[in-house]
């Protein structure tokens, strides 16, 4: 997807009443429903103007794999008002997935005012998991979790690791 920038963001809002579901299984480790490999500027956002609405729901009912999976030096890219589920069961992976990157990192990206759990019965090992490169150009950083509901998980809510400097949990 070309044109976007810091000026020029391109955003995916539903229209007034509806509220769609993205599901699917897409299966593997390193894959995800909703991949942002190497996009930056984009804004996935659910708010209709009620603080407790999520109108998307981006479901992967994979037992390996991420409902949204950012990647390959992803930038400033923001998740807000959403209804991430997954069944992903894989410890190196969590229903949001801030993976490696490329040549630099995954950073200053958002995941904000979202309901973040398993999808119906199956619980996800981790709600949110970020793991940058262990090298100093290549960690993630500056990547925001705020304001979320993190439930129904196995092993941890929110994970960081490799994250530099700069990587935030908030309540």
């Amino acid at each position: 997807m070309t044109g976007a920038s810091a000026a020029n963001t391109i955003s995916f809002v539903p229209a007034t009443g509806v509220t769609p579901v993205i599901s699917g299984s897409v299966a593997g480790a390193t894959t995800g429903l909703i991949v942002l490999n190497g996009a930056d500027n984009l804004r996935f956002d659910g708010y209709n103007g009620s603080t407790s609405a999520r109108n998307i729901t981006i479901r992967n009912t994979a037992t390996t794999g991420a409902a949204v999976l950012l990647q390959a030096d992803a930038t400033s890219n923001a998740l807000r008002y959403l209804n991430l589920e997954s069944a992903t069961i894989n410890g190196s992976s969590g229903t949001a997935f801030f993976s490696t990157g490329t040549t630099s990192s995954n950073d200053d990206n958002t995941l904000s005012n979202c309901d973040i759990h398993g999808a119906g019965a199956a619980v996800p090992a981790y709600a949110v998991f970020t793991s940058g490169a262990a090298s100093t150009t290549a960690t993630n950083s500056g990547n925001t979790v705020q304001s979320c509901n993190v439930y129904d998980f196995t092993a941890g809510g929110v994970y960081m690791s490799d994250t530099g400097a700069g990587g935030r949990a908030g309540r």
